[in-house]
């Protein structure tokens, strides 16, 4: 009996924690998004939950729509070039931008994001190894070239390091960021049976190097 309850305990928690998880982000992300809005809608119609969050989304559909026509464009880039002006507020207004430009526009090669590439560091110390992110980079072609990569934390990824380094002190993984956030999540235990084979096809040269 005391087997089948700690077996059916276990079960069970593998059942409940992923719904308790995903439960309490979009709580937050509701909650923290409706929050915004609603002492602005209080006085019109008084608490409505969700309210916020709806009237967000909309403000940002009718913004999308106005920026995309011509007439919208150019009022645009009147309000940057003021809040640009600005002392205080072009430091605050111009970092979010650059980071929201780099984070939803689309490059030529039609990739959408900052996280273009999966590497492999060796981070935070020689022997150990991190998987991280390529988010930029300077001089390319030329011998001082630079990699900005990104080593994002686990299991909450949008807290990490940035590390600037050489192409030749990173391993490129044949993994998609999806499945490098989804790794790095999961504390590791989380990876798709393809990108494990993917990664056994094409080990890590620094890793190899060491295996006796």
């Amino acid at each position: 009996m005391r087997t089948r309850l700690q077996n059916y305990l276990i079960t069970g928690l593998l059942v409940i924690m992923p719904l308790a998880v995903t439960y309490v982000v979009l709580r937050w992300l509701f909650n923290t998004l409706d929050n915004m809005l609603q002492p602005v809608l209080f006085p019109f119609f008084g608490h409505i939950p969700g309210l916020g969050i709806l009237t967000g989304v909309a403000i940002i559909l009718v913004a999308g729509a106005v920026a995309s026509r011509a007439i919208g464009r150019r009022l645009i880039g009147a309000f940057e070039s003021l809040m640009l002006r600005v002392p205080v507020a072009r430091k605050i207004y111009g970092t979010a931008k650059q980071f929201s430009d780099r984070m939803l526009q689309a490059d030529e090669d039609g990739t959408r994001g900052a996280f273009k590439r999966v590497v492999l560091v060796e981070w935070p110390r020689k022997g150990l190894y991190a998987v991280g992110f390529v988010t930029g980079g300077s001089g390319e072609g030329t011998p001082a070239e630079l990699l900005h990569i990104f080593v994002p934390g686990s299991p909450n990824p949008t807290g990490g390091f940035t590390v600037i380094t050489t192409p030749e002190e990173v391993q490129p993984l044949n993994l998609t960021v999806e499945e490098a956030l989804q790794f790095i999540i999961a504390y590791g235990i989380a990876l798709t049976p393809a990108a494990v084979a993917r990664l056994l096809a094409a080990p890590p040269r620094q890793m190899a190097e060491r295996v006796p």
